[in-house]
């Protein structure tokens, strides 16, 4: 939310082998940090409760004590060498208090949580003999943690000690091959916009070896425990993973990359009700992957290359989720001449799982022809074969695709023309289609349709993109019918943060048997005046499915859309204006009017201002067809955000924040937030002070929100 500057130690935890090969080092230094206050990584473990002031003074004795070793001309053979010691005395504390009011019966729930956290962090860089023999580095963290909740009714109270770590060491990095050791401790507190908030706590301990050549490798072993806790849900991770990288960098038109990674995760997840139970989901999880990454390219004479390139996927998986995937993807283009150009492009993919064995093999064939400078045409022939164990799915197609820009004395000229015609056959045991792991993002709380309507009701299932945590309807989700059409809407204050991809599973009503043609074409317009900052555009597009054989599978839509639009762009202003209406069979056809405005601002190198305002009408032409009642016929959407940054004097930075988003009509939310931040500086010495207030409604639920956070950091 807030942004602050800190110390913090620059180290990179999984150099890449081109880092190695090059540097043959790993850097390390001390900078100044600028990052967001709620992603701040403060020491892990419980405390005792004790006096500020006895705290600070056995801290600033304990720092006294260590000196660092005198600046040296060149480096002394020792057991232990110290280059460099620092160090920080912390305080950070947070506050946070939610109210709730969810249902018809407006049931109340009021939660508060007070944690203060004090203790000291010691930087230290070193080496054991030498540098080039081993090069090590420890981030040290100790001190005292107290906690007190309300949850559910409930007072709760913990105590106990901090402690956290970041340890390294590099071993032989002038040796063609070296080592690299680590070990964490960390714990971050994540505080999502509408949603709950979570405590994340992470150890890792690894080890991971290099080969410096022209055909560099490394080979990483890791442990990895996550613990995420919130109000609702408590996930616990264990994780081994072994992975293992060579390249091929002998020359520099060629490269290819292999990768073996094997992880096998224990996972558990307690869902917390309101009433005080508990359901507990175990997930073990064990996959092997081995990925192939190809890129060849090989002279065609007079300048020009033909070129191969693609990538190869294996992959089982066991445990709570069986998954066995062989993909295959390959495209090789062959130049003829400067403007034109072929290609063949195959693709192979077998992905079976509990459920579904789903078989894909598709071929494509097509050509690139420049004309001019000014003109790209690109055609393409495909076909297709999918094998399911519900059935199967054939397509055969043609694809356009048009891209001109002209250059004329008033302005620029874009234009792009895409036009597909396919044939489609396809066929499900008893009229009924899995569909597995469609990608679906929930952005504050529109609705996001399922690519296929007349989804069977109880059949939906969402998880998170790693498929380990099954999201809950009613708590994190809710399932809308729109007529045919089925939509997900994220729950504000569930589990599912905003702007979060998740994978939804369900079984969709279509035909025993059906032949259907589409066609498709897609005509985008757009014109850059030179004179003012002005850009017209005019957007079309025709989609039309049409039955040719067998069973209306009931998924088949016609679909008419057309958009015109203008922006207007005067300095740091950027101002547009659209009006776009979309006919449609299977859910109701609308018109709507939309505006934005935004305006982004440097001053005197001090002060940094944006601002923006969006709104938008959608009226549905047919919404009385489609359960939609008076009053419900139509979308409203307004919002607005401001961000300022400034510097007040040399030692004093403030940052505020607002954000306001509205719908109305057949969706009915508000989501409100008011933040700022004050950070205060003075040598080593730094102070910030920071918060927000968040309101939000959705339908029958709302509720309000207060966070504040103090973090107190003396250098040395």
């Amino acid at each position: 939310m807030m942004r602050r500057i800190g110390l913090e130690r620059v180290w990179n935890p999984t150099p890449s082998p081109e880092e190695s090969a090059t540097k043959g080092r790993i850097e390390r230094s001390l900078r100044i940090r600028s990052g967001p206050s709620s992603s701040r990584t403060p020491p892990q473990g419980a405390a005792s409760e004790f006096s500020f002031t006895f705290i600070w003074a056995a801290m600033l004795t304990g720092a006294l004590a260590v000196v660092p070793a005198g600046a040296q001309d060149q480096t002394p053979i020792a057991p232990v060498g110290i280059q460099s010691v620092g160090g920080e005395l912390f305080i950070e504390d947070t506050y946070r208090e939610d109210h709730e009011t969810r249902g018809r019966f407006q049931t109340k729930s009021d939660d508060t949580d007070l944690l203060l956290r004090e203790g000291i962090r010691l930087l230290v860089d070193g080496y054991s003999y030498h540098p080039n023999l081993i090069d090590w580095y420890a981030d040290l963290r100790f001190g005292l943690m107290h906690q007190q909740t309300t949850l559910l009714g409930e007072d709760r109270r913990s105590e106990g000690f901090l402690t956290g770590y970041d340890l390294q060491a590099h071993i032989l990095k002038q040796k063609p091959v070296s080592f690299r050791a680590y070990a964490t401790r960390d714990e971050r507190f994540e505080d999502r916009s509408f949603a709950r908030n979570l405590d994340i706590q992470t150890e890792s301990e690894g080890i991971q070896a290099f080969w410096h050549s022209m055909t560099p490798a490394d080979l990483l072993l890791e442990r990895r425990k996550v613990h995420e806790s919130s109000e609702s849900r408590i996930n616990d991770e264990e994780t081994y993973q072994a992975r293992f990288t060579i390249e091929d960098r002998r020359t520099r038109d060629n490269l290819t990359r292999l990768i073996f990674n094997h992880e096998d995760t224990d996972q558990q997840t307690d869902f917390l009700n309101s009433d005080g139970s508990r359901i507990t989901q175990n997930s073990p999880d064990q996959s092997d992957e081995l990925s192939l990454t190809n890129r060849w390219l090989f002279d065609a004479g007079d300048g020009r290359q033909h070129q191969v390139d693609g990538v190869v996927r294996l992959l089982h998986r066991t445990g709570f989720f069986r998954n066995d995937l062989y993909f295959i993807d390959q495209r090789l283009t062959l130049a003829h001449t400067d403007s034109f150009s072929t290609f063949y492009r195959g693709t192979l993919n077998f992905d079976d799982t509990d459920e579904e064995t789903d078989h894909l093999l598709r071929g494509e064939i097509g050509l690139i022809q420049r004309i001019y400078e000014s003109m790209i045409v690109t055609a393409s022939g495909y076909a297709s074969d999918r094998q399911l164990s519900s059935g199967y799915e054939k397509i055969f197609g043609a694809e356009l695709n048009v891209d001109y820009q002209k250059l004329t004395p008033i302005g620029i000229y874009q234009s792009n023309l895409l036009g597909i015609l396919e044939f489609h056959e396809q066929a499900f045991d008893q009229g009924a289609q899995n569909v597995f792991n469609e990608s679906i993002t929930l952005n504050n709380v529109a609705n996001i349709a399922l690519s296929q309507p007349n989804v069977f009701p109880g059949t939906i299932r969402v998880t998170d993109i790693s498929q380990a945590i099954t999201y809950v309807e009613g708590i994190d989700y809710l399932v809308n019918q729109f007529g045919p059409v089925t939509q997900i809407q994220r729950l504000v204050g569930g589990n599912i943060g905003n702007g979060e991809t998740v994978l939804v599973d369900y079984i969709a009503l279509t035909s025993p048997f059906a032949q259907y043609q589409e066609r498709l074409i897609n005509l985008r317009n757009r014109f850059d005046f030179d004179a003012v900052p002005l850009a017209l555009y005019v957007d079309t597009r025709w989609r039309s499915q049409v039955l040719t054989g067998g069973e209306d599978p009931g998924n088949l839509d016609v679909e008419r859309t057309i958009l015109y639009g203008a922006e207007l762009s005067p300095g740091p202003f950027r101002i547009s204006a659209e009006y776009e209406t979309r006919d449609h069979t299977l859910f109701p056809s609308w018109w709507a009017y939309r505006g934005r405005a935004s305006v982004m601002q440097i001053i005197e190198n001090t002060t940094s201002f944006s601002a923006g305002l969006e709104y938008e009408m959608l009226q549905y032409v047919s919404g009385l067809d489609q359960d939609l009642g008076p009053g419900r016929d139509f979308l409203e959407t307004y919002g607005a955000y401001l961000n300022l940054t400034t510097r007040l004097n040399k030692s004093l930075l403030w940052q505020a924040e607002a954000s306001s988003y509205h719908t109305k009509g057949r969706d009915r939310a508000q989501l409100t937030r008011f933040g700022t931040s004050i950070l205060w500086t003075r040598g080593l010495l730094e102070v910030e002070l920071g918060g927000h207030y968040d309101i939000w409604e959705q339908e029958l639920d709302s509720g309000n929100s207060l966070f504040v956070n103090l973090n107190v950091i003396r250098r040395f």
